[in-house]
């Protein structure tokens, strides 16, 4: 099946979302299989923070390694190999006219070219050491999957510790909320206050007034209607006085002992 192209690019797209699987990233990875963006159509993008994106290519060819896996001598070997190394910088060459990083919205000014086994590029480089060098003049990054495994991890590093900036974030403004709704709070509790103040300041003062007009005078009545000055009874005055929040401001301090 490794002969043939398209069941070559299902295997790369396989390998793909394995090593997506494996770095705890599907929720920043979306795959384009069916999906054309623009003129061009990535295999997968990363995204990154801040709406930023990576283009990977899965469309690497393995067909001449296969074939030199099965050569029956070592020229055919030799010669399977140079076809193979030639068939990766092809599509070093192809993703280079993609414009991918303009093409697709936020992406970075290069493309991760996924090989989907270390072997396939050991095989390519020992007949052109230089390919990663010259992929990378072209903007082009060749990643086998333990590669782009560590690529993956430091893009879902960066993820986390945005979802950490954003946590941090989100806990200061409700702080900052729950501060200024118990200032408002006290406040509010703080004029119950004084309006309690001024009820029993209030209240005392008709004790006052009753003992000094009205008291004398129904004693007398009482005295004179039951025969007994002590049934008419007088309310007493209140004593106790309502507590100031510590956490109250100075305003609502000043006004309360006012």
């Amino acid at each position: 099946a490794l002969n043939d192209n398209r069941a070559i690019g299902n295997w790369g797209e396989l390998h793909l979302r394995r090593v997506v699987e494996i770095a705890g990233m599907t929720d920043y990875c979306d795959f384009q299989e069916q999906v054309a963006n623009n003129s061009v159509r990535p295999d997968m993008i990363i995204n990154l923070p801040e709406r930023r994106a990576v283009v990977v290519d899965a469309k690497a060819s393995t067909a001449a390694y296969m074939e030199a896996q099965e050569a029956e001598d070592e020229s055919a070997a030799n010669d399977a190999f140079l076809r193979h190394a030639g068939a990766l910088k092809r599509q070093v060459d192809d993703l280079s006219t993609k414009n991918y990083g303009t093409e697709v919205e936020g992406s970075l000014n290069f493309v991760v070219m996924f090989v989907p086994g270390d072997q396939f590029l050991a095989a390519a480089l020992s007949t052109n050491p230089g390919l990663v060098e010259y992929a990378m003049e072209k903007q082009i990054a060749i990643a086998t999957p333990a590669s782009l495994i560590a690529m993956l991890w430091a893009v879902a590093n960066g993820w986390q510790q945005l979802r950490f900036a954003e946590n941090a974030q989100q806990i200061k403004d409700v702080g900052e909320e729950m501060h200024s709704r118990m200032l408002t709070f006290i406040s509010r509790y703080q004029d119950v206050g004084r309006e309690l103040n001024r009820a029993v300041t209030a209240f005392n003062r008709s004790v006052g007034s009753f003992d000094g007009r009205v008291a004398p005078q129904g004693r007398r009545f009482s005295e004179l209607v039951v025969g007994d000055a002590e049934t008419f009874r007088t309310p007493e005055a209140i004593d106790e006085m309502p507590r100031i929040s510590r956490y109250a401001t100075r305003r609502d301090s000043d006004a309360a002992d006012s």
